[in-house]
């Protein structure tokens, strides 16, 4: 029983240890989406007048792509810097091999010139990094772009399913009011024929009146 318990112990531990892994990374994502999102806002905050998001976004990015490539151009100098003192130092090491100070100072400025070369490496692999989130970033804020000519989008065809309800809705009242007005056409017509009826009936009982008259006169 101690040993079920012990063994169990370890894999309770296991899995509380993934699934706080697992919380940590969905909470980097999230900071890492948020991040994005800031900087998206702040791109498009910070555009000039006159000019769209994404004009300033890609703006952005040629300025850092020019920074990389000045950066670049700068560590191939220093490197080659580097190699030619380093062959002054190996000549000079030739030349005169008791100048013990002169290989001491040449030794200090090339390790001086390594550091500095060393440093602008390490800027300019921090300056990729911040063009390869500057990159994602503009990435998502097209993304966004897009998803949000989508949503203007189907707005707009919602507007136009509205209207064609109201559309479609007008034509069945004006169905209904034409149908409408036939029946009381209908209804006219029948009263106007009723009217005929009640003259032909009255002119009717008039030639019987005089019939009658005329009889009544005929017999006295």
């Amino acid at each position: 029983m101690d040993c079920g318990a012990a063994e169990e112990e370890p894999a309770a531990g296991g899995a509380a240890a993934a699934a706080a892994a697992a919380a940590a990374a969905a909470a980097g994502v999230w900071l890492l989406r948020k991040a994005r999102l800031a900087a998206a806002v702040a791109v498009i905050k910070s555009r000039p007048p006159g000019s769209s998001g994404r004009e300033h976004a890609e703006e952005l990015a040629a300025r850092l792509r020019s920074r990389d490539g000045g950066w670049r151009s700068r560590a191939e100098e220093l490197r080659e810097e580097v190699l030619h003192l380093r062959q002054q130092l190996l000549l000079a090491k030739m030349a005169a091999p008791d100048a013990g100070g002169a290989s001491v100072v040449c030794s200090y400025t090339v390790n001086t010139i390594i550091k500095s070369v060393h440093v602008s490496f390490l800027v300019q692999n921090r300056l990729v990094h911040a063009f390869l989130v500057q990159n994602r970033l503009v990435h998502a804020f097209l993304v966004q772009n897009r998803l949000v000519h989508a949503f203007l989008v189907q707005n707009r065809l919602v507007h136009a399913f509205l209207v064609q309800n109201r559309l479609v809705h007008a034509f069945l009242v004006q169905n209904r009011l034409v149908h409408a007005f036939l029946v009381q056409n209908r209804l006219v017509h029948a009263f106007l024929v009723q009217n005929r009826l009640v003259h032909a009936f009255l002119v009717q009982n008039r030639l019987v009146h005089t019939v009658n008259r005329t009889a009544s006169c005929v017999c006295l």
